[in-house]
């Protein structure tokens, strides 16, 4: 019960940052994919190259000369680099063109099209809503844990004697309406539900402190659940 309060109070935060977690995560993930695809372009690009390079005159066609000069102490090697046009992925490979020794380099666009947009929106809306229904559930549940606190507590105050049993539910119920007290949303939902079975708890256990019929090893509990219902039952 603790952790479901814990996450209720913070609930929107939660939700907020785990909403935005995961599109973020979808995003990358879906970015690194289309890297991944270009850079095997790439690679196919470079065999198709390896294969035809004897029988090949002239540079080929899509291939520039690359000016870096450290680029011939390795086999190959691609790297991403951004321009007004998007984001892109070069592979840079040394090519040998009658005895000389060089660079050439080709590059491919990293694809960002309307099917990538549309699936971070879909994850986006199933996020919502699975974070709106996941709040209803758990306020479902909390307010059927306080349903049965309030029956148990209007059975006890139609009975002659307590018991310890009927302590450990009013130290509940006042755990659950002291958690909620600072929080505006949930306390007026709270009086929005309960509001009726509230002021009458909160009437007989008045009429019990005027009687003065709460045992007093169990005062104290007593008067902290009927002095958190003079502002909740209002």
């Amino acid at each position: 019960m603790q952790k479901v309060f814990y996450v209720l109070i913070r609930y929107k935060k939660i939700a907020i940052f785990c909403s935005i977690t995961c599109i973020v995560l979808a995003s990358t993930l879906l970015f690194l994919h289309e890297v991944q695809r270009a850079d095997i372009q790439l690679l196919e690009h470079v065999q198709e190259l390896v294969d035809r390079q004897k029988f090949i005159i002239h540079i080929p066609q899509g291939w520039e000369i690359e000016g870096e000069s450290n680029c011939l102490q390795q086999s190959h090697y691609s790297i991403s680099y951004i321009n007004n046009q998007g984001v892109f992925r070069k592979i840079i490979y040394p090519y040998i063109h009658h005895d000389t020794k060089f660079c050439i380099s080709k590059q491919i666009a990293v694809q960002w099209t309307l099917y990538h947009t549309i699936t971070i929106a879909t994850i986006g809306i199933v996020s919502i809503i699975f974070w709106i229904l996941l709040y209803y559930v758990l306020t479902m549940f909390v307010y059927a844990q306080i349903w049965k606190y309030i029956v148990h507590i209007q059975r006890m105050c139609k009975g002659d004697f307590f018991d310890s049993s009927d302590t450990q539910i009013i130290k509940k119920l006042t755990y659950i309406l002291n958690m909620y007290q600072s929080q505006n949303a949930i306390q007026k939902a709270l009086q929005t539900e309960f509001a009726s079975s509230f002021k009458q708890i909160h009437s007989d256990l008045h009429f019990y402190f005027e009687q003065k019929k709460i045992p007093d090893t169990w005062y104290r509990e007593f008067k902290n659940l009927y002095e958190l219902l003079d502002t909740t039952a209002q």
